[in-house]
């Protein structure tokens, strides 16, 4: 919504969405499958070295999905959550990996899975009891399945410093103008309004991030 919303008063009128999962995003840009990723990228230290992000209009920690009667007392912590054994599912690039892989008493007990929807699976068949992801995904994971499973949120051990559309580092002619637009919005809080609308963080106006800013903070 946001980034059609950009595209128009850029005088772009047709955008065409095209699916990936997430640990496509990136090479997809790269090898020019696509102009921009559109989603909201968790902003990392290393992405920042790979792609040019947009301010970010998304915050907020991890989740953990389970399934209460396999699990009654889930920890709130990626910290607890390593020492105890049990198998940990995430999607296959999850900017949350190594601070998962670094918790872990046994990392091999990490399962990765292409997108969501195989995530979301593997915790209902048991391959794994505890599903990790962004609080918005596993929201949607959840209500797509009838709210077969449980969340924990916040994960407070998680990094929270935003998210946002990434563009080629020298793709200056589309992320320029871009950028001037995103700024435009959320300056007016217009950007907050949208994202807050399907149940996320969005940035305060006034206070917001830039890209620059989350790239010298990322981890």
């Amino acid at each position: 919504m946001i980034v059609r919303q950009i595209m128009e008063k850029l005088g772009i009128p047709k955008v065409e969405a095209l699916t990936a999962t997430y640990g496509q995003l990136i090479p997809g840009l790269q090898a020019g499958r696509w102009d921009m990723i559109g989603a909201s990228l968790v902003i990392t230290k290393e992405r920042c070295t790979q792609v040019r992000y947009a301010d970010p209009i998304i915050f907020g920690f991890a989740a953990f999905g389970y399934v209460k009667a396999d699990m009654p007392a889930p920890p709130p912590t990626i910290k607890e959550l390593g020492a105890m054994d049990v198998k940990i599912g995430l999607v296959t690039g999850a900017n949350y990996i190594p601070f998962v892989q670094k918790a872990m008493k046994d990392p091999s007990k990490l399962i990765q899975y292409p997108d969501d929807a195989s995530l979301a699976e593997g915790l209902l068949s048991k391959r794994h009891q505890v599903t990790m992801g962004a609080a918005a995904a596993v929201k949607d994971m959840r209500a797509k399945r009838n709210n077969a499973f449980d969340i924990v949120y916040p994960v407070t051990d998680t990094p929270n410093i935003g998210s946002g559309p990434a563009f080629r580092i020298a793709d200056t002619d589309l992320f320029e103008p871009y950028q001037a637009e995103l700024r435009k919005m959320l300056n007016s809080g217009e950007i907050k309004k949208i994202v807050e609308s399907y149940g996320l963080e969005g940035p305060t106006p006034g206070k917001e991030v830039t890209n620059d800013q989350a790239c010298a903070e990322a981890i």
